[in-house]
């Protein structure tokens, strides 16, 4: 089963808690405070593999969440540090917002690797806070909550050539044909119910060393498959990342010309990108037709091939063409690529230390009750800070408060009334 599309929540692990103790040991007088450093929670992280084909392992799963780090301990002992935990997915993974309007990345090579959520900050112990003023210390600081981030994950098969067309035109008997690939076929009328993918060696035919492209066969697109029919639509998306397109039609269609209308149409619907792919036209199923209906239609059609994926008829000449055309297709996008970064030039950057800044604040005045005045305060530091504020032990509020007049937002209140 193919699963290419899944919603989950990924929950980096929470910071240990520092602990607040004191030294007690004999021959030692005031001690003092030995509490140790919490330890920092865990990283998630996303590795693209390309061995990995199918997001099922992850669909089973609403939460996936990493260790969380241990709490500090007595002699100043930092916990230890949760472990980061790296989550598998197939190279071609998407991350979207869950609304799927920001793509925050794309894992496109072997081995990318990709920091979805990070760890909540260990929280200090007691001996952090000591000082020649500040000798007793009563107070630690909790750990701070893990990154959580609920996202869309979408996978694009990374294939260069696709093989579209109608159910039934062949489109899973070529694959296995020119590759390895075990696609099932049947002797009656059904369709792929997944996308499956082959590397073409053409190292033989060609006489040239490392000569390959890898092929993806997309499930029978029908008409009406961009609105949501049929199984199609579930797969549109695997043939955006495909450089170019290989157009099967079954030569016992009474309508090739429909056939192919059908096919486009709904590419175009999709996505006009796709629309815009080169593609080469291949009859199939010559085998069963005489060579006056081959010439037929090579008079309606200009340049197209037939082919057999039964006998092989015709299928070299197919993937000579179709190497050609890929890296004809190749060399477009390099010039592309390279005239684009060009034209982008330096890129000038405005620096605006105090809006960047962890320590920036923003306060908003909220609707009166009564004859109490309301403000939100929000920072990156100041909410930090409060989320790990002790505020049940000895001096833990008095340390929040210290630091609210630190960050100067006691004084920013002051003149707001």
């Amino acid at each position: 089963m193919l699963c290419d599309q899944t919603r989950i929540r990924f929950i980096a692990g929470k910071g240990g808690n520092g602990m607040a103790h004191f030294l007690k040991a004999k021959f030692v007088p005031k001690g003092g405070p030995d509490g140790g450093d919490g330890g920092r929670g865990g990283n998630l992280i996303l590795k693209a593999d390309e061995n990995c084909r199918t997001l099922i392992d992850l669909h089973r799963k609403r939460n996936i969440k990493a260790q969380d780090g241990e709490n500090g301990g007595t002699e100043q002992k930092t916990g230890k540090t949760g472990e980061d935990l790296i989550v598998i997915v197939p190279a071609g993974t998407m991350i979207y917002s869950p609304d799927k309007k920001e793509l925050i990345a794309d894992l496109t090579q072997h081995g990318q690797e990709f920091q979805i959520t990070k760890g909540g900050k260990g929280g200090y112990g007691n001996t952090h806070f000591k000082s020649s003023r500040y000798q007793v210390p009563q107070f630690s600081e909790l750990g701070e909550p893990g990154e959580e981030k609920e996202v869309l994950l979408e996978l694009r098969m990374i294939a260069d050539v696709g093989v579209i067309g109608l159910p039934s035109a062949g489109k899973s008997s070529f694959l296995n044909y020119v590759t390895r690939a075990q696609a099932k076929v049947a002797a009656y009328p059904f369709t792929t119910l997944i996308p499956n993918l082959g590397v073409a060696d053409l190292t033989k035919i060609l006489k040239e060393p490392g000569a390959s492209f890898i092929m993806a066969d997309i499930p029978g697109l029908i008409e009406g498959a961009s609105e949501g029919k049929g199984l199609g639509h579930e797969f549109l998306r695997h043939i955006t990342r495909t450089k170019i397109l290989i157009h099967l039609i079954d030569i016992e269609d009474e309508d090739p010309e429909k056939a192919k209308e059908i096919i486009d149409n709904e590419l175009a619907q999709f996505d006009k990108k796709l629309k815009r792919k080169k593609q080469i036209v291949a009859f199939n199923k010559v085998d069963l037709f005489d060579e006056e209906k081959k010439k037929e239609l090579k008079k309606k059609w200009k340049k197209m091939f037939f082919i057999s994926a039964a006998t092989g008829e015709g299928v070299e000449e197919l993937l000579k063409e179709t190497y050609k055309v890929l890296k004809q297709e190749e060399g477009k996008m390099t010039k592309k690529a390279k005239k684009e970064e060009s034209e982008k030039g330096e890129e000038h950057k405005t620096f605006r230390p105090y809006e960047d800044s962890p320590r920036a604040f923003q306060i908003k005045k909220l609707k009166k009750i009564g004859k109490i005045r309301q403000y939100l305060v929000t920072g990156r530091r100041i909410e930090q800070v409060s989320i790990m504020a002790n505020i049940a032990q000895p001096d833990g509020l008095m340390h929040l408060r210290h630091l609210v007049k630190k960050l100067g937002i006691q004084r920013a209140l002051l003149r707001e009334g």
